[in-house]
């Protein structure tokens, strides 16, 4: 659908040529349209390749200045002070640009390099002049692919007159918007399909251009190819989208180099992947789609997908935004700075969108774009197509206008196209021709069947789809041979295709040069050359799968298979191939393609040195290990599952910062602080993950759209129209009071009790469109807050909240990445149409009220209005409650409208006003520990009998190995080496005295004691003893002795000369034990594991009377008795010694007593 623009004078400025050809999409400048009023005009040589020269071509003479401006000036010329307009307008100023130089021609990281520094040198020149403006000018923006500047400024005659005179200046220009209509692409049947053997039901598109055999014939399908599409955005979780967007496997929400949004100043703005629009989606689909609907959509289903929302949502399609999605295209960042490059260039991009009329405003830029040895596909356009017969820029000559074919092969009536008539001025600026003809290929545009958001799909007819084919068959050609310029794959796609009038017609107005063939357009390029090569570990010869192959100078990328192996299809050249492959130091390989030759390459990589993240996952309703969580290395393409015992590990990590992430089925993500990486060390990062939080939302029909952010978030939600009697901590963790039916104050009244009573927390929501809202109900049946008020101010261009104060509440999250913070204004409703509802309060008495925002408005001279209060919260009435002025529902307003950062508000107050009981635990991150040696197998005691004792032979031992010890009557071939006098294992001299008091057990539960640092601690059996080797302790240290399952406090152990811990272990029974260690300053120093196979019972030692041993039922039962507190447990001073031994040996009767009465069973 194409739009229509108003001329304004003898020259055309499009100001931002961002409509959707297949929509009804408005230009409405920013400014009055254009009366009366003229240009300044300038000659100047734009075709200089020197910078200077080009500048100092136009020092003399003042740049052209659009009537629209003018205009500005002259209405307000009759109104308002005699030289100035109402108020500030933003202004695009253009400076001569010699382009790309040829040196880095096809190299888009050359040709970034060279513009940047181009636009540097030009910014020096002209901020000199931008100074004597002093505040009348504010610059808002820079774009170093045109070299142009935004600026904000009252259009004066001396403010326009002195930007016109800026050193190099060629055009000044308003920064229009365009809107879209409300047309959308609705659901429908995929009409007309083509059934294929080998690949299923087809689209007659794909199936007409013979993709297909293109995938079969060679091998390809767009893989390594990117393809950006400048639109109004994208479903990323589209079935026939999902993981084909670049960023997909970095586990971050925000796409990082495959998606991007900016405002009306060309600014980046940090978003998840959406498409207000259904355009973008439909087109990604053409070119990318895959099959989730049984029918293949995509033409290149291989390619990877790069998206931009330059046209939808706040700020509309202005000149700025594009401006800065095509810099994106050639150079991608991040949605917080322009500045870190994430990700690699475009080599296809797809601009289905254009306005009528000759316009050069983006002539420089295209040219550059193609210079860089990007792929332009951009639409022709659709009827009404105006006096000039084309839609720009597609008309320009560096762009490859597509125009639209129907299945019957003949060209859609509605589809544009004509012989260029462009002034001579602008076709000698750019070398171009006198006249040419538009388009330059067609391709199948009518009823094309693809992806539209939401998980659907339908049909839509325009140039707009007929352009992704091109664009796919873009990519299916690079993928099929990397090197090939701009020209090259233009030329293929024109030699090759299909012409009624047959293969010597002449390029038409129609057809251009026929409907492409992208199987035929494969076969004329592709000869038998290219590299096929291996990568494999440089120590062990073994092949390296996943690692990314590039063809540096135009970014062109293949991975390798199992086998390590990959195949490059080059032209016959000298090419650099950089390999990368995770956990490896990444390499280049020089080779030489010859003609009509495949030579071989292999790059050996060598690995890092590498550590380890590993931990366990815990659920803390059950304080069981959980089996099957997700655990995700965000920004790195990482991830499993853990096993039964909860535990997981991820090898081979280069050192550095690593954040994880652990998610499983009903519970809430927990998302770990960074964790430091070490080489040679083992960094624990353990979760306690909580069940989703449990919400009641109370509201219908438009509060469905509430329901579906909260759910989509990991919150369990039940939705009912009236208020509860009461709720139950058991049932529900929060309470979201939308829009009540039937609410009086009685019923107010009890919920609020039941809130208090129970700890439940609440949301009490407002919009000022009805009386049935939380706060409304809230202000009229308690008086808290006392005054409650609405509105709805049409006029407002967005509405929104102030924050005042720092909160949780405003934390960063899975919406929004960025933390809100006061004199921030966070837009609500900033839709272009529609009402623009508001409410705001005061006097919100209740214990520990606190205001935390103002709702406020945005008024049309961006100037912002506070209305009252519009976020509070209290935690002093035994549950918490939150109050949001702007966040009930209505059927034109309501969550999918909202911004992200206001959803991100609505989350995370769910979860703050919940109790404290589930509040989610933060991961635990401990510090990197040295990887040990795993301790010798006390079985392998090198005499080849295996049984541990050193003695060749096993001699009727009937107690079994040492890890299963015999029962406690000694009955043992083996037992410990006696120790003589002058071998004694005795502590230092420098021993500290013993302490005093015993430490209580230092973990509540067994899951907790596993989330706790294992301290490097070993341990290797001596016989019956155990010598532990606690890492860092010093001979004469003290350790007190836990052991778990059953949380038993032993007492104090000395560490003797050699370092070691000595603990006899000979009557411990069968089964698993943890023996903590506490140091004597209370600091946890480890744990260790013992698994003891064996009989189940063994007698207590005959020298302790039963009636002495120490009753421990209550601590088996759960009674939180300190069994600790009384370190002699009961015994003797007889038993006290034999407990601890001159030798500081502690000998076998502290554990056989504390044990013994484990084993005790209760009397009948």
């Amino acid at each position: 659908m194409l739009i229509q623009a108003q001329n304004h004078a003898r020259r055309v400025v499009i100001s931002v040529i961002a409509l959707l050809l297949c929509f009804g999409i408005l230009l409405s400048p920013t400014g009055a349209n254009a009366g009366a009023g003229g240009v300044l005009t300038a000659q100047r040589d734009s075709r200089s390749a020197d910078l200077e020269a080009h500048m100092a071509a136009t020092d003399d003479t003042p740049a052209d200045i659009d009537a629209e401006l003018l205009t500005d000036v002259a209405g307000s010329d009759e109104t308002a002070s005699p030289d100035s307009a109402s108020g500030p307008v933003e202004i695009v100023v253009r400076f001569a640009d010699p382009g790309v130089p040829s040196a880095a021609a096809g190299d888009p990281e050359a040709a970034v390099a060279a513009l940047q520094s181009l636009e540097q040198q030009r910014w020096d020149l002209v901020e000199e002049g931008l100074r004597a403006l002093d505040d009348r000018v504010t610059v808002l923006n820079r774009f170093w692919i045109t070299g142009a500047i935004l600026v904000s400024a009252t259009p004066s005659e001396e403010v326009l007159s002195d930007l016109a005179a800026l050193p190099g200046a060629v055009e000044v220009v308003p920064n229009f918007t365009v809107e879209p209509t409300a047309d959308v692409i609705g659901p429908g049947s995929p009409g007309e399909t083509v059934d294929d053997p080998t690949h299923g039901t087809l689209t007659w598109g794909v199936d007409r251009i013979e993709a297909p055999q293109a995938w079969d014939d060679f091998g390809v399908t767009g893989e390594g190819v990117r393809v950006a599409v400048l639109d109004t955005g994208v479903d990323a979780s589209h079935p026939d989208l999902a993981d084909k967007m670049v960023g997909a496997d970095l586990n971050d929400p925000t796409y990082p180099g495959g998606w991007i949004t900016f405002d009306s100043h060309g600014l980046p703005i940090a978003t998840t992947p959406a498409d207000p629009g259904s355009h973008g989606t439909h087109v990604a689909g053409t070119i990318v789609g895959g099959d989730a609907s049984e029918v293949q959509i995509g033409v290149a289903p291989g390619a990877s997908l790069m998206a931009a929302n330059v046209l939808s949502g706040a700020g509309g399609g202005s000149y700025a935004r594009i401006l800065a999605g095509l810099q994106w295209a050639l150079a991608p960042h991040s949605g917080h700075s322009t500045d870190d490059r994430v990700g690699l260039p475009a080599n296809v991009i797809n601009m289905s969108l254009g306005s009528t009329g000759h316009s050069a405003a983006f002539a420089d830029i295209i040219r550059n774009i193609r210079a860089a040895g990007i792929f332009p596909a951009i639409a022709i356009g659709n009827a009404p197509c105006g006096p000039t017969g084309n839609s720009s820029p597609g008309d320009l000559y560096e762009a490859v206008g597509v125009g639209n074919t129907n299945s019957a092969d003949e060209v859609n009536p509605e589809s544009c196209g004509a012989q260029t008539a462009w002034p001579a001025e602008v076709t000698e600026r750019y070398d171009w021709p006198q006249n040419f003809m538009k388009p330059d290929v067609s391709a199948p545009g009518t009823a094309v069947y693809s992806a539209i958001p939401g998980g659907r799909w339908g049909q839509s007819t325009g140039t707009s789809m007929a352009t992704p084919h091109v664009a796919g068959a873009a990519a299916l050609i690079a993928s099929a041979r990397a090197g090939l310029s701009v020209d090259e794959i233009a030329q293929a796609l024109e030699d090759t295709a299909w012409h009624p009038a047959g293969d010597d017609a002449e390029q038409d107005d129609r057809y251009g040069h026929g409907r492409i063939n992208v199987h035929d357009a494969i076969a004329s390029v592709l000869g038998a050359s290219g590299v096929s090569g291996t990568v494999i570990d440089s120590a062990t010869g073994a092949p390296i799968e996943g690692a990314l192959v590039t063809y540096a100078d135009v970014s062109e990328s293949w991975t390798t298979d199992a086998r390590g192996a990959f195949q490059a299809p080059l032209v016959p050249g000298k090419y650099t191939l950089r390999i990368q492959a995770f956990g490896y130091h990444e390499t280049e390989v020089a080779v030489t393609v010859p003609d009509d030759r495949i030579v071989q390459a292999q790059a050996e990589l060598e690995a890092m040195t590498t550590g380890v993240i590993q931990g366990v996952a815990v659920s803390r309703e059950t304080n069981e290990p959980i089996e099957g969580a997700t655990v995700v290395v965000v920004g790195q393409p990482l991830s499993t599952t853990t096993a039964s015992d909860g535990s997981y590990r991820f090898e081979g990590l280069p050192p550095g910062q690593y954040t994880v992430a652990f998610s499983a089925e009903g519970m809430t993500t927990a998302t770990a602080a960074p964790a430091r990486v070490e080489v040679a060390h083992q960094t624990t990062v353990n979760a306690v993950l909580s069940p989703q939080l449990r919400v009641l939302l109370i509201g219908s029909g438009d509060a469905d759209r509430t329901a579906e952010l909260l759910r989509a978030n990991e919150t369990t939600v039940t939705q009912r129209p009236d208020l509860p009697a009461s709720v139950d901590a058991d049932e529900f963790d929060t309470v979201i009071v939308d829009t009540a039916a039937q609410a009086d104050p009685a019923a107010i009244a009890a919920l609020r009790q039941s809130l208090q009573a129970s700890g439940v927390g609440s949301l009490w929501l407002d919009l000022g469109s009805n009386e049935t809202t939380g706060i409304a109900l809230l202000s009229h049946h308690t008086g808290s807050p006392v005054v409650r008020e609405g509105a709805n101010d049409r006029d407002a261009t967005a509405t929104g909240y102030v924050i005042t104060a720092e909160h949780p509440i405003f934390a960063a999250g899975q919406l929004s990445n960025s933390a809100l913070t006061p004199e921030m204004f966070v837009s609500q409703n900033s839709q272009s149409t529609g009402p623009k509802f508001t409410a705001w309060f005061s006097d919100f008495n209740e214990p520990g009220a606190q205001v935390l925002a103002s709702a406020a408005k945005q008024n049309n001279d961006g100037s912002v209005t506070v209305l009252g209060d519009g976020i509070a919260v209290s935690d002093g009435s035994g549950s918490r409650t939150v109050l949001l002025s702007l966040h009930a529902s209505m059927s034109a307003i309501g969550a999918r409208t909202w911004s992200s950062e206001v959803s991100q508000v609505l989350v995370n107050s769910t979860q703050w006003a919940a109790p404290d009981s589930v509040q989610p635990i933060a991961p635990t991150v401990l510090e990197p520990q040295s990887i040990k040696p795993t301790p010798p197998d006390p079985d392998d005691d090198g005499d080849g009998d295996g049984d541990g004792n050193g003695h060749g032979g096993n001699n009727g031992n009937s107690g079994g190995s040492p890890w299963q010890p015999a029962p406690a009557n000694g009955n043992r071939d083996s037992t410990p080496q006696q120790l003589a006098p002058n071998q004694q294992k005795t502590p230092t001299a420098q021993e500290q005295p013993k302490p005093e008091s015993a430490p209580g057990p230092p973990f509540s539960s067994l899951a907790e004691l596993k989330l706790a640092e294992q301290g490097g601690i070993t341990a290797v059996l001596d016989g019956d003893e155990l010598a532990v080797t606690i890492p860092g302790a010093e001979p004469g240290d003290w350790y007190y002795l836990h052991i778990y399952p059953h949380k038993l406090g032993v007492d104090w152990i000395r560490v003797n000369s050699d370092g070691e811990l000595r603990i006899n272990i000979g009557s411990l029974q069968g089964g698993t034990y943890y023996l903590v260690f506490t140091a004597a300053d209370g600091a946890h120093a480890g744990w260790y594991e013992l698994e003891i196979a064996g009989e189940d019972e063994a007698a207590p030692q005959d020298d302790v009377p039963a009636a002495e041993l120490p009753d421990v039922q209550a601590d088996l039962t759960g009674d939180d008795e300190d069994l600790s507190a009384a370190p002699d447990n009961g015994l003797t001073p007889l038993e006290q010694g034999l407990l601890l031994g001159t030798t500081g040996v502690l000998l076998a009767a502290a554990a056989v007593i504390t044990l013994a009465a484990l084993r005790r069973k209760p009397s009948a």
